[in-house]
């Protein structure tokens, strides 16, 4: 996870400088994210972070993404999902 948050952090400073002000990294509350080691590396490159509460589907990101294609174009013939 840590090598995959350096890279993220460095795409993001090559493309812009700034965009730690107007980001937020949402992580979903899994143990491995929450760990000392995890965060310390995330204090380390200043990444503005939040942390959601377990089972928290109302607010997670995903979530409402899936919720988008499951009732957006993507689903033009309205085929059940396996969520009521």
């Amino acid at each position: 996870m840590k090598l995959y948050i350096k890279a993220l952090v460095r795409l993001l400073d090559s493309e812009s400088k700034s965009w730690r002000k107007t980001t937020i990294i949402l992580h979903d509350g899994a143990k491995y994210g929450q760990s000392n080691n995890m965060i310390e590396v995330l204090k380390e490159l200043r990444l503005p972070y939040m942390i959601s509460a377990p089972h928290s589907y109302n607010i997670s990101a995903i979530e409402m993404l899936f919720a988008g294609i499951k009732t957006g174009s993507l689903n033009e013939k309205d085929l059940p999902t396996g969520k009521g």
